[in-house]
């Protein structure tokens, strides 16, 4: 079933929601009306950066770069075909610190050119694209498989605020630096259905889709034949258990923030944009 995502516009800073599965079909901005992805880097300054990178559900990877640093100059080029190469799934953007003093004090950037790499674990946000079933039919119905099989899962406000955590590290001697960042703990599509009834106020209960109905339910949603496959081929893979944290291969952060405090945030914006 398709989501929604967030992705703030690099050009006007306005927030917009674009569903997953359109994302590579070059949207464009509601407000200003250009592309929300150019395939080149961003260049962020203290008046764009928290709007544009400091919120939105697709990860940003920044270059802190100076003009008068031989070996950015360098990489200037590997990191503009980067951004050609991996957007929409990442956004690439640039810091300017000699233009921009100030994020490169607020962020503890010791040393140039400084790369980071975030990758999360499913955003509790996915599930505001359930909340219509939910509230007309009490069920929630999921590819996740077993019911009871705990998952990670993680908050999008702690991804933004563990990356701020980061930064502000500075360097920490390996690169590339990756971290996984997941939830507080992980959760089974029982708990989900259950944090969910406290929120709303009546019973969900969560619905196992059976494999065979994957397939038609996801073209009813309107997604291609490919993307239908891609979405099985990943569910499949996570039911099995074959997507997690590799152990050694990464650092790991947990955010703080539960279910229960997600999805109210969540039921109240639904209500509010009745």
């Amino acid at each position: 079933m398709s989501t929604t995502l967030d992705i703030p516009c690099p050009h006007c800073n306005a927030l917009n929601r674009v569903p997953s599965d359109r994302i590579g079909e070059h949207p464009v901005c509601g407000r200003c009306k250009q592309a929300l992805f150019q395939g080149k880097p961003v260049e962020l300054t203290s008046s764009n950066f928290d709007a544009v990178a400091g919120r939105g559900d697709v990860p940003v990877v920044i270059d802190f770069w100076a003009p008068w640093c031989g070996p950015c100059r360098t990489f200037a080029p590997v990191f503009t075909e980067a951004a050609r190469t991996l957007e929409p799934q990442l956004r690439l953007a640039k810091v300017d610190t000699e233009a921009q003093p100030a994020l490169a004090q607020r962020y503890g950037i010791r040393s140039i050119p400084t790369l980071m790499v975030l990758r999360s674990a499913e955003h509790v946000e996915n599930w505001v694209a359930m909340l219509p079933v939910m509230l007309a039919t009490g069920r929630l119905p999921s590819l996740h498989q077993p019911l009871d099989r705990a998952f990670a899962t993680v908050a999008t406000q702690d991804v933004g605020a563990l990356a701020a955590e980061l930064l502000l590290e500075g360097p920490a001697g390996k690169a590339p630096r990756i971290v996984s960042v997941e939830g507080p703990r992980r959760v089974s599509l029982i708990e989900v259905a259950r944090a969910f009834s406290a929120v709303i106020g009546r019973e969900i209960v969560a619905e196992a889709v059976p494999r065979a109905a994957w397939a038609p339910m996801l073209q009813r949603a309107g997604l291609s034949a490919n993307h239908v496959q891609l979405i099985a081929e990943l569910y499949d893979a996570v039911n099995a258990g074959q997507i997690d944290v590799e152990k050694g291969g990464s650092e790991q952060r947990f955010g703080k923030t539960e279910l229960q405090a997600a999805f109210a945030t969540m039921l109240a914006a639904h209500v509010k944009s009745r």
